[in-house]
């Protein structure tokens, strides 16, 4: 990549020979220290993303890095043993995923069930079952530990379809269902997320949708179930 360029090593390149002392090269590398900082946040870790390690109780010092709820925080003092979040941590980029992959997602069966795993770093599985059981339990080799299966659609009332047995029968003064407001507006949901329980107390319905929401239709409807 023409933007990779780890602007230390430059200095000592682009330094004429009798200028390369260890302070002259010292001094030269903390004034362009401002340049890398953003390349490797932006060019590198926003591009790419990043593996920066989970957040865990302990102290971290000056510009540590971790990731803490999928966003990546850099610490602003030494000796911070506080949870991020709080003042003494700032958000360096809002995802650990770059957006070479975050461009990809679509609200498509596979690609959706891959980025609900990447982005809460569980095991994603091809499929090896064309017919999934709706029990958790069921076949569960076949499935990603976070995985979608689809609902089955109910119509209720008339319907009116393009060829006839997709259409509700109608004669010239009856009909096979009835014709007009009497049946409510229902919200049918399109599909299940299933969810390891485990996750439940690291995340919430709330956290889970956010990331689906931007992802999938709108107007696209789902629920979430732990297991």
């Amino acid at each position: 990549m023409i933007f990779n360029i780890y602007f230390p090593d430059k200095v000592v390149e682009f330094s004429p020979p009798d200028k390369r002392g260890a302070k002259s090269i010292a001094w030269l590398r903390s004034l362009i220290s401002p340049i890398q900082y953003l390349v490797s946040k932006y060019l590198l870790d926003y591009k790419t993303g990043s593996t920066y390690p989970e957040w865990t109780a302990g102290t971290y010092a000056t510009g540590d890095l971790v990731v803490y709820k999928q966003i990546i925080y850099e610490s602003k003092i030494d000796g911070n043993t506080d949870t991020p979040s709080s003042i003494n941590w700032r958000i360096y980029l809002p995802s650990f995923i770059g957006t070479d992959s975050r461009v990809l997602y679509n609200g498509q069966y596979l690609t959706l069930t891959y980025a609900l795993n990447q982005y809460y770093s569980t095991n994603f599985n091809q499929p090896l079952l064309l017919g999934y059981s709706a029990t958790p339990d069921a076949d569960h080799a076949a499935y990603s530990d976070i995985y979608i299966i689809n609902d089955t659609f109910v119509v209720v009332g008339f319907v009116v379809g393009e060829t006839e047995p997709y259409s509700s029968s109608v004669g010239q003064t009856t009909s096979a269902d009835a014709v007009g407001f009497n049946y409510p507006f229902q919200t049918l949901n399109n599909f299940t997320i299933y969810v390891p329980v485990a996750l439940q107390t690291t995340s919430s319905d709330s956290e889970i949708s956010n990331f689906v929401d931007k992802i999938i239709i709108a107007g696209t409807n789902y629920t979430i179930v732990y297991y």
